[in-house]
């Protein structure tokens, strides 16, 4: 919970929801491929609580606060306070499983 996430994928918000940019190609070889290319980027589409959680990610607050901040944001109630902090932080783990984030810590070694 004292991880610091840091976004490392580009993204837009369309009707309120954040599209995260995953480009297909990686390295060297892409630079060459690029420009015959149509489409570089992979668009990942989050759900109102995703898109809430990336925008919540600042490159200041750790996933602590990530959550204060959203169940602030929801109102969430009290009773179920437990349960949508290990939601946030599951999810944020996936983020990073799946390298659209990574972590202050990690980052700075």
């Amino acid at each position: 919970m004292d991880l610091i996430p840091l976004r490392i994928r580009g993204h837009a918000i369309n009707e309120g929801k954040v599209i995260i940019f995953v480009p297909k190609f990686d390295g060297p070889i892409y630079k060459w491929f690029a420009p015959s290319l149509q489409k570089l980027f992979f668009n990942i589409k989050l759900d109102h609580l995703g898109s809430t959680v990336w925008q919540a990610i600042d490159d200041k607050r750790n996933v602590k606060k990530v959550c204060e901040v959203i169940i602030a944001e929801q109102r969430v109630p009290i009773e179920s306070i437990e349960d949508m902090e290990g939601r946030i932080a599951r999810f944020i783990m996936d983020l990073y499983a799946k390298r659209l984030i990574s972590f202050m810590q990690i980052v700075k070694g």
